[in-house]
């Protein structure tokens, strides 16, 4: 006799529409989860922002900041949320004009710039934010422009006009016409013999499949009906029209006009006869 269940164990009996029920409870219960803490750290971010500015627009207290990595504090700032979302605008344009106020090209002592740059990792972030659709258009345009003053120092590169240096090479006209002419002739030498390879090409496949089909049809004992082909000739035959008309002429001479006169001769003699 198979064991009674009890009013516990139907309690917990859940049918399988129930338990995914239960699931998607809690998948739910989580995205809100997510969603709350997102909006919970934007809005934090926001009420910390003033506090912060007045921190960092200190000029005297940059060098201290730069030394303690502030770059990364504003790195975490600038960062997408956890949803995928960009910070509040006002928190990209303010710490944008930060970097740009800290003016950290000109301070890169012993390689220091180039330390705090790959301590961060910030430049891998404002590449991000150049490259994004979702960031304004101004914004945008300071971030190029960081950028291009940042890798400056990098590639040894300065920003004074005086100091840049112009490549200059001399141009001979009369040079240049031949160099281009003998490219010309080249390129036309090289596509006339390619013209040759491919119409060799074609003729070789045109004539192998001719005779292969000719060779199928011989072991099938069938008849091969002539096809055209392409064929290449070392002398070309020449017509002669003079020598066709007089060869003619000759023929007609012989066996037709010489023939009609003797059987013109024999009926005369008949009818003289009688």
């Amino acid at each position: 006799m198979p064991p009674q269940r009890t009013m516990r164990d139907r309690d917990f009996d859940l049918s399988d529409e129930d338990e995914d029920a239960e699931k998607e409870d809690v998948v739910e219960k989580e995205e809100s989860s997510e969603k709350s803490n997102v909006k919970t750290i934007a809005a934090s971010k926001l009420v910390l922002l003033p506090k912060v500015l007045h921190i960092l627009n200190r000029v005297d207290l940059h060098e201290s900041l730069l030394e303690n990595n502030i770059l990364l504090a504003i790195r975490f700032w600038l960062d997408p949320l956890p949803d995928g979302s960009l910070p509040s605008y006002e928190i990209q344009k303010n710490l944008i004009n930060i970097l740009i106020d800290l003016n950290i090209a000109n301070k890169n002592e012993n390689g220091s710039f180039t330390k705090y740059l790959k301590e961060s990792g910030i430049g891998k972030l404002l590449i991000f934010y150049k490259k994004s659709k979702r960031v304004e258009v101004n914004l945008k345009r300071k971030v190029e422009k960081l950028l291009s003053d940042w890798s400056r120092p990098i590639i040894q590169a300065s920003d004074n006009y005086k100091h840049k240096r112009i490549l200059k090479k001399e141009y001979d006209y009369k040079q240049h016409q031949i160099d281009q002419t003998k490219k010309l002739k080249q390129n036309l030498k090289k596509t006339k013999e390619e013209n040759e390879t491919r119409k060799k090409i074609k003729t070789a496949q045109v004539n192998k499949s001719q005779l292969e089909s000719e060779r199928k049809m011989r072991e099938e004992g069938r008849t091969v009906i002539p096809v055209s082909s392409v064929r290449d000739y070392k002398y070309a035959p020449v017509a002669d029209l003079e020598q066709l008309k007089s060869h003619t002429s000759d023929l007609a001479g012989v066996g037709s006009t010489l023939g009609k006169n003797e059987l013109y001769k024999r009926i005369n003699r008949k009818m003289g006869k009688k």
